[in-house]
């Protein structure tokens, strides 16, 4: 792990979930937890790493939010499917994100 980490702690986890009413509406908060320039993102390569606790914890979050507002879908299947990579070297409650290489809009 190097430079570009990103705090991620319970508490800033928990806000992204706050008041969401689709799965996506809290994976869009974490993702522009992790990249504060997110509106001017066309296109990211690669996943955002976090430690196997951190990616633990959303991957509950989740699926809790799943069971209470879509119970017909996969539980935590977005956050399965385009969420954060678990890196055993990750810090808990810390986004890395010097593996993502971010592709800007023009203008």
């Amino acid at each position: 792990m190097t430079n570009e980490l990103i705090p991620l702690t319970t508490d800033m986890i928990d806000g992204c979930f706050r008041g969401a009413i689709h799965q996506g509406d809290a994976w869009g908060r974490l993702y522009r937890t992790a990249f504060p320039d997110w509106d001017l993102i066309e296109k990211i390569d690669g996943y955002p790493e976090v430690s196997e606790r951190t990616n633990n914890y959303i991957r509950l979050k989740f699926i809790a939010l799943d069971q209470l507002l879509h119970p017909g879908v996969l539980a935590g299947g977005l956050w399965m499917n385009a969420g954060f990579s678990t890196s055993r070297q990750a810090d808990d409650w810390k986004v890395y994100i010097d593996n993502c290489r971010c592709t800007y809009k023009e203008g």
